[in-house]
């Protein structure tokens, strides 16, 4: 079970790292710092991309997808995807970011 946040990126090359250009990409720069990812064969959009989670600790396990167990929904701004697990919403500390944009 993954704790917090999990990010959906779409994308046909088997990678096993998350390169900063691909974070900035899909607008996560910033919130990802340490990526953890795992690379999937069908995603929330039904297409391969990466499953990536902040490695909090440096030592936590990739991340991994379940559709039954989990609560997906697209970026408003990219076709990256964010969940979590269902009976786990994020907290707002969580959601909270250093700098807000106001609203």
């Amino acid at each position: 079970m993954t704790a917090g946040l999990i990010y959906f990126i779409p994308t046909e090359e088997h990678k096993t790292k998350c390169p900063p250009e691909l974070l900035a990409e899909f607008m996560l720069e910033g919130i990802i710092e340490n990526p953890r990812v795992a690379h999937l064969h069908a995603g929330p959009n039904g297409k391969p991309g990466l499953l990536v989670i902040e490695n909090v600790t440096g030592r936590m396990k990739p991340p991994q997808y379940h559709a039954d167990r989990q609560s997906w929904r697209q970026s408003l701004d990219t076709e990256a995807w964010i969940g979590f697990e269902g009976d786990r919403p994020p907290s707002i500390a969580v959601l909270a970011r250093e700098h807000q944009l106001p609203g």
